[in-house]
Parts: C-alpha cells; sequence; structure tokens
C-alpha cells in the first residue's frame, strides 16, 4: 500500500473512498438482501430462484439508479461534488450490479460448502487487482484509472469464481 500511496495523491483515494462509501450504502437495497437468504432454503431449487431474482432486482435496480441519476444530475452533482467526473456515476452502476453478482456467487458457495473456490477466487483477485493499481498508478495516476481497475477488479472477482463454479461444482439446477 505505500507504493500505491506514492502512486496516487491523497484526492485519488478521497474519491475512491467516497465511491466505495456510495457502493456500500446502495449494495444492501440494490438486491433488497436477497443473496442472504440463499443459504436458507431447504431446497436447492428454491436457492437458484433466489439467487436468479437477486441478479433480476440488481439489474433493475441499476436501470432505477440510472434514470434518477439522469432526472437530478444538477442536484446530485451539488451532493456529491462529481460535476468533472460523471463518469463515477456510470461506474458505480457496474459495480454494483457487479457486487450484487459476486454476493450471490459468494452466498452460493457459502450455502454448499466450496470454501476453496472462494479462496482461490481471492488471491487471483488480490494479486491482479494490486499489480494492475500499480502498473496503472505508474502510467495513469487518476481517479478514473484507479476506480476503473477497483470496478474491473470486482467483476473479475465475480467471474473467477463464476469460472471456478462452472469448472469443479456439479450442481443440480432446476
Amino acid at each position: 500500500m505505500p507504493i500505491l500511496t506514492r502512486l496516487y495523491g491523497p484526492d485519488v483515494f478521497g474519491f475512491l473512498g467516497v465511491f466505495n462509501s456510495f457502493l456500500a450504502i446502495l449494495l444492501p437495497l440494490a438486491a433488497l438482501s436477497y443473496p442472504m437468504a440463499i443459504i436458507l432454503p431447504l431446497k436447492d431449487e428454491h436457492a437458484f430462484q433466489l439467487a436468479k431474482s437477486s441478479l433480476i432486482l440488481s439489474l433493475l435496480s441499476g436501470v432505477i439508479l440510472l434514470a434518477f441519476i439522469l432526472a437530478f444530475i444538477e442536484n446530485i452533482d451539488g451532493i456529491t461534488g462529481w460535476e468533472n467526473e460523471r463518469y463515477l456515476y456510470i461506474l458505480i452502476i457496474i459495480a454494483l450490479i457487479s457486487s450484487v453478482f459476486l454476493e450471490v456467487l459468494s452466498y452460493l458457495i457459502l450455502r454448499f460448502g466450496y470454501f476453496k473456490l472462494k479462496s482461490k477466487a481471492l488471491i487471483v483477485h488480490s494479486l491482479f487487482l494490486n499489480v494492475t493499481k500499480l502498473l496503472v498508478g505508474y502510467y495513469y495516476p487518476t481517479t478514473l484509472a484507479l476506480i476503473s481497475v477497483t470496478v474491473i477488479g470486482i467483476g473479475l472477482h465475480s467471474f473467477l469464481i463464476y469460472c471456478f463454479i462452472k469448472k469443479t461444482v456439479k450442481l443440480d439446477k432446476p
């Protein structure tokens, strides 16, 4: 981390902190915390229905959030101070949908007890994310670069878990 703080300025990390805060606030709302319920049903079929519902809700939430942002962009800019960084609104929607997908997959892994898969994906994700932040920060140390790498990291983590599940787990889906 000390290397990253030398590459990116404090304002860039401040934007990342605000971005992550908004994401943390919106994430439970995006899928109405349905992913947490995936581990509860007695039948796998019901768990998969909850997973599917969570993903549909996250897409719907993303569309609603985009419409809300477009309708009230001036007011939201006044609150966030992102007048010159409006790309962050699109990135937060992408990160929100990717995060819900990651939550759904994580709770499916928890339900079926495939903790080793989660560990492998987490190690690969961490290595990729930190090396990428370092390389991108060396050549392009901006807010857009750091937040984009973070969003791509969320998507990559989801994709890795999905690939590991598809490769190793034989689940009886409905």
